[in-house]
């Protein structure tokens, strides 16, 4: 894994040596081998984890360079070529400084607070329509869509002022957490690492099986936000200008408020994040259910500014996760509704996939078992 992740690394971080610094720290070779000379060490018999390592990476770089998501950011530039620019002609309708759409996504204006001002550009428009998804196939991808929300929008911009103006404790703490999926993950890993005793053999496969989903419900969703290109809750805000509206900052006037995170640039509906963490609990139940037999499981961690707190059932974390959208002044109410439907059956698909992938050797269970042995 070490050996593999390395090679890769490299190939997505040209010149970041931490990862090969880390390498040497633990007596791990960090010279990554030319791919050739690994090929004919690997014909020659060769099975040493740097060889089996340097392998996977190399088949994992080249499944990269024909996945869809343009991981060097390449187009179709004739010279002084930007990289990572939109590759799909995406024009939104209305500019940042205007609006020509009152419904429509409009990019934000941005600052580092240091006087430096800039417009957001919607983020990587081609995921939804040219990544190439994991579990289900491009057609079913294709067939999900949702029917236009039909916002009021001066209903949901109350219910936007309301929801952020005086959050709890509970809540102030879910918001960036629920904002960083890493940490959603490491959270996950924490207990049901002990409580179902997996060897790193079956958290390796319930990483798989949670990226797959992640991933697919990425691309699912972003089909759907370039389909929409519904307005953001912040931009209908300020269009209120100087009618004066309450926050957690007080009482000011409307076109001075904000969200409690980030607005990330691209369109509203629906949340990414509530697909992401639907199909998260349809996984993790899936495969809590094959390897202990039990529904779910309980979720413990540490939040910062806040302290220790159980969520009772994967279920429940998932409404956290879509609620903290809404908290933090992201999304309107349907757009987090319609994440879930749009989800609904991923994580089981990904469960049902890994056991294909293990079913040469009885159940997934059985395999999980074997592991343990070992």
């Amino acid at each position: 894994m070490a050996y593999a992740t390395n090679k890769i690394v490299a190939e997505l971080l040209p010149g970041f040596i931490g990862f090969a610094e880390w390498m040497s720290i633990v007596d791990l070779n960090p010279e990554i081998l030319p791919d050739e000379v690994v090929n004919e060490l690997a014909q020659a018999g060769d099975d040493s984890p740097r060889i089996l390592g340097s392998l996977s990476g190399i088949e994992i770089i080249a499944d990269m360079q024909t996945d869809g998501w343009n991981y060097k950011g390449m187009n179709d530039c004739s010279a002084n070529c930007v990289p990572f620019s939109d590759t799909t002609d995406y024009t939104p309708v209305n500019p940042p400084w205007s609006i020509q759409d009152s419904s429509r996504w409009q990019p934000l204006m941005e600052t580092n607070n240091k006087g430096f001002f800039f417009s957001q550009s919607h983020i990587t428009p081609h995921i939804g329509s040219e990544a190439r998804p994991n579990i289900w196939t491009r057609e079913e991808i294709n067939a999900r869509e949702l029917a236009a929300p039909n916002y009021d929008f001066n209903a949901e911009v109350e219910l936007v002022l309301e929801r952020t103006r005086d959050l709890t404790e509970f809540q102030k703490a879910m918001i960036p957490f629920f904002d960083n999926k890493l940490a959603i993950f490491a959270a996950l890993f924490q207990n049901l690492a002990p409580t179902l005793q997996l060897t790193l053999e079956s958290q390796m496969l319930f990483l798989l099986g949670g990226t797959m989903s992640e991933v697919d419900s990425i691309i699912i969703t972003w089909k759907e936000k370039v389909r929409h290109d519904l307005v953001r809750p912040t931009t209908r805000i300020h269009a209120l200008g100087d009618q004066e509206v309450e926050s957690a900052a007080g009482t000011h006037k409307a076109g001075d408020w904000a969200p409690h995170v980030r607005v990330m640039p691209h369109s509203e509906f629906p949340s990414g994040s509530a697909c992401i963490c639907k199909s998260l609990q349809e996984f993790t139940d899936a495969f809590v259910k094959q390897l202990s037999g039990s529904e779910t499981v309980q979720i413990t961690n540490e939040f910062l500014g806040f302290g220790v707190h159980t969520f009772a059932s994967m279920s429940e974390l998932r409404d956290a996760c879509g609620d903290s959208r809404l908290w933090a002044g992201l999304h309107f109410t349907q757009a987090v509704v319609d994440g879930y439907a749009l989800c609904e059956g991923l994580g089981g698909s990904a469960m049902n996939l890994l056991n294909t992938i293990v079913g040469d050797n009885g159940t997934f269970k059985d395999f999980v078992d074997s592991m343990r042995s070992e």
